[in-house]
């Protein structure tokens, strides 16, 4: 009765442990988007303060 039970814990999944494909793209894709926002950030703080400069003179 005990390994019906717990017969989830020999299935091939439960052997190898670790990440799922799923899981394993869901982060490359929230890095990849972190990535381009900080990017796209950076190009409009830059944008912004070669404006201020060019205003100013």
């Amino acid at each position: 009765m005990y390994t019906v039970v717990n017969s989830r814990a020999y299935s091939e999944e439960a052997i190898h442990p670790g990440l799922h494909a799923w899981q394993v793209t869901a982060i490359i894709i929230d890095v990849v988007l972190a990535a381009a926002l900080i990017a796209l950030e950076v190009l409009i703080v830059r944008g912004y303060l070669k404006r201020r400069r060019e205003s100013r003179k």
